[in-house]
């Protein structure tokens, strides 16, 4: 069977409700279907001679990260694991043989990375930036718990310094959007942290519309005063019922001159400047409440809060283990707590933020389940 190129997925709280076809350039909805199949998406597509050389890298790479760790006396077992970590995925990649963590090699593969805005770049395109201190902001904290995280699997030899490059710095995407001339900042205050280096500023007086819910009276006196002074009004009904009343209530306070739509606008604003006066829908009939909806536990949440010792686990990447408890481990980025779980022939601590790499295992027959081990490629054979 193929996979249908667009789909769109409707849901009921956590439930797929539809699947229709999806047209990308008329946004309709085409003909339901019962099932769709929707394959993994992967950035993994090299050809045969390129997974060779990647596997000799990471062995390369793995042999030096070896060397430097004895240098600086670490313990044998994180040595042992960085050892195993690095042959495995070698063996793994060689063989095509697609496992969760590979992206923690994406800088082996490309040595100069290329970001978003390198495929953006021959559009010319135009960024619009939403006040640019909170945008810096964001990405800072982004990247400073990405950078904390790596830290803490680096540390625990379960992913490789070199993941390192796997994000460019947000001292770098500043670099890019400040140095190119197709950058639109908006900002409410005229702040330092909002400024562009080299930018024109434009000051621009916008303030945001009154709620008149239940004030028709000064609705109108406040559209009339505005419209006599030669702006322009418009009123957002979101719909035909409401846009019916608009025109009723613009009839009977003689506001022809006031456009109508029946267009959403939740809420709206007041350019003087330009001589706008913009009234949304929330700010003419009030902000309707949304239904709350009980929220039922999802498998994941109730297969997490139901885990006691002594359950057994599926890894994605490790296979079939024991959970023993959760601990908290002190790292140089601090405190984090981690669920234990043993194999055959060793423990694996898992974050807990990295819980979705976990599943329940279902022993089928008579018997104790049998541990998988850390080493080798004994799980990877069993699932494919």
């Amino acid at each position: 069977a193929t996979a249908d190129p667009c789909l769109r997925l409707s849901f009921f709280d956590i439930e797929i409700d539809e699947i229709k076809r999806f047209d990308p350039e008329s946004q309709r909805s085409a003909d339901m279907l019962d099932t769709a199949r929707i394959p993994p998406a992967r950035e993994w597509l090299l050809p045969a001679e390129e997974r060779e050389e990647l596997a000799r890298k990471v062995l390369a790479y793995t042999k030096n990260t070896v060397v430097e760790a004895r240098r600086r006396n670490l313990d044998r077992d994180t040595i042992a694991k960085l050892e195993r970590m690095g042959n495995n995925d070698a063996e793994r990649i060689a063989n095509g043989i697609f496992f969760p963590a590979q992206d923690r090699w994406m800088p082996l593969i490309e040595e100069t990375p290329a970001s978003l805005h390198d495929y953006l770049e021959a559009a010319d395109p135009l960024y619009l930036l939403d006040e640019y201190s909170e945008v810096k902001a964001v990405m800072q904290q982004s990247q400073a718990g990405f950078h904390m995280r790596l830290q803490s699997l680096i540390e625990s030899a379960e992913a490789p310094a070199v993941a390192h490059a796997l994000q460019i710095s947000a001292h770098e995407v500043t670099e890019i959007l400040e140095g190119d001339e197709t950058c639109l900042s908006l900002g409410r205050l005229p702040m330092d942290d909002n400024k562009i280096t080299e930018a024109e500023r434009l000051d621009v007086d916008c303030r945001v519309a009154d709620r008149y819910r239940g004030r028709n009276d000064q609705m109108a006196a406040d559209l009339s005063e505005y419209v006599e002074a030669g702006g322009k009004a418009f009123m957002f009904a979101d719909s035909d019922d409401r846009r019916e009343k608009l025109i009723s209530f613009a009839t009977e306070y003689d506001l022809a001159t006031v456009e109508i739509s029946d267009l959403r606008l939740p809420k709206g604003f007041i350019l003087p400047g330009a001589g706008l006066f913009l009234l949304g829908t929330e700010d003419i009939f009030g902000v309707k409440k949304a239904r709350t909806m009980r929220r039922r536990r999802s498998k994941r949440e109730v297969f997490y809060q139901d885990l006691t010792p002594g359950s057994y686990v599926v890894h994605e990447e490790h296979g079939i283990g024991r959970y023993e408890g959760t601990e908290t481990i002190r790292t140089s980025d601090g405190a984090r707590d981690y669920l234990h779980i043993s194999y055959a022939d060793g423990d694996l601590h898992v974050a807990v933020d990295q819980f979705d790499l976990l599943s329940p295992y279902v022993h089928i027959g008579e018997g104790k389940a049998k541990l998988s081990r850390l080493g080798g490629t004994e799980w990877t054979r069993q699932k494919a």
